[in-house]
């Protein structure tokens, strides 16, 4: 289990990811809007029981071919 610094750290590593992908006013709002990838929990929940899930699923956004 990470201890609470390292889940700090590598939240604020999601942050970023989210802010250069939807910019600062709608990275935080991600945390908490129902995502589909999670059957509608928000990320921030899946966050509590799981966090590398949440992190695995923002590194695979940045390598998404969107063309």
């Amino acid at each position: 289990m990470p201890t609470p610094t390292e889940l700090a750290s590598a939240r604020h590593i999601c942050n970023s990811i989210l802010n250069s992908q939807l910019g600062a006013t709608l990275a935080p709002q991600w945390w908490h809007q129902p995502n589909k990838h999670w059957d509608l929990q928000t990320p921030d929940q899946v966050w509590q029981t799981n966090p590398q899930t949440v992190i695995n699923y923002l590194l695979g956004q940045l390598n998404a071919d969107f063309s």
